[in-house]
């Protein structure tokens, strides 16, 4: 035990460097693990900060690193790069490289595989499911599952959670408007179960963007003469997103494909009961007993072209009448479906900072020693 104890306090006593590299933004994925490394790591190492994408603000607290420094170690968080590889622009010399990576299908891109094997030492996972997509694609580097950590997850697990919040019963879902996201079968499905009934609602929110999906939604809307579906085409300030989670009577993620699948934790951190499809990175949703799973078996190619001019891998897609009967599944039990989620929501501790700081920890102890 002594030696164990010499060990912890000789490691954080010393001043090692690590240089994070990747973008940070409360809004998004990516951006909201890159504070979560950033706000664990800092409060026992001597990390810095390196901007993987210019055009993106960098919070005031983060310490400003530079690629032209020598790091003990190097963490980088953002994706490896599409068409133009940008990560030879930001990356600086260390003694070790991880690579902090997802996808959302079933397979990742040659350049990625190719990058991974020439420029890093270890890969980190933030599910078990990509294991397999990376090792399959060609990854030959040590791969580990380091599970996310979620910036202020707090704020949904400490929100008082009534049932039936709003005057009409209301169906939540906030992504991109991308067709991965899948929220074009979401709404037929909605009007499948509930066409323009006035006691409920589905809302739909994106960021700012004009994306093929959102007009081809906007239509569907306009043909069929649809009267409760609420599109929200703007990025939320922080209260408005946890009040637009939180205050839904059920929250629907039902993507084609995922790598992080964050807000289908937030919604169940605030007590929301939640559907999600069943396959890649919210397996491990639905396999925890916690969600309201959807069977998702419909295998599609994995359209990438705008970022890598070709398909790569696989989605799974929903069958529409099945999620129709499951959103009315959800409503006509609701009493069920909401104690539930009550006594589910503390599930959600695993993925506080708190406690992933001791998972990433624990992780880098390993390189430091």
């Amino acid at each position: 035990m002594i030696y164990y104890l010499f060990i912890f306090f000789s490691i954080f006593s010393q001043n090692y460097k690590i240089a994070l590299v990747g973008y940070a933004r409360e809004n998004d994925g990516l951006g909201k693990i890159t504070y979560s490394f950033y706000d664990t790591l800092s409060a026992r190492f001597d990390v810095e900060f390196i901007n993987s994408r210019p055009n993106e603000a960098v919070p005031k607290y983060f310490k400003i690193g530079s690629k032209n420094k020598y790091y003990d170690l190097v963490i980088f968080t953002d994706a490896i790069g599409y068409k133009n590889n940008f990560i030879a622009n930001c990356m600086p010399d260390s003694k070790f490289k991880i690579c902090y990576s997802m996808f959302e299908s079933s397979q990742i891109p040659f350049e990625w595989v190719d990058y991974i094997n020439n420029n890093f030492d270890t890969v980190l996972l933030p599910d078990d499911y990509l294991i397999d997509v990376y090792k399959t694609s060609g990854v030959i580097k040590d791969i580990y599952v380091l599970e996310p950590g979620i910036k202020n997850i707090e704020d949904f697990m400490n929100y008082k959670k009534n049932k039936l919040c709003n005057n009409k019963f209301t169906f939540t879902y906030s992504s991109t408007f991308y067709e991965r996201k899948n929220h074009f079968n979401l709404l037929q499905a909605f009007v499948l179960a509930f066409k323009n009934r006035d006691d409920v609602q589905l809302v739909l929110q994106g960021k700012n963007l004009n994306t093929p999906i959102l007009k081809k939604i906007k239509k569907y809307i306009y043909d069929h003469q649809i009267t409760n579906v609420i599109l929200i085409n703007e990025p939320l300030s922080r209260k408005k997103y946890i009040k637009l989670i939180a205050e839904s009577d059920c929250y629907v993620s039902v993507s084609k494909g995922e790598g992080f699948s964050i807000s289908p934790r937030e919604s169940l951190a605030a007590g929301v009961p939640t559907i999600v499809s069943n396959n890649t990175a919210q397996k491990t949703l639905c396999n925890s007993g916690k969600y309201i799973p959807i069977d998702s078996l419909i295998e599609l190619q994995a359209d990438y072209k705008m970022f890598f001019g070709r398909n790569v891998g696989c989605f799974f897609d929903i069958n529409i009448n099945e999620l129709a009967e499951k959103l009315r599944e959800v409503f006509y039990n609701y009493d069920y479906c909401f104690n539930k989620a009550q006594l589910d929501r503390s599930w959600i501790n695993f993925y506080r900072e708190k406690d992933f700081s001791l998972r990433i920890n624990k992780f880098i102890n390993n390189y430091l020693i």
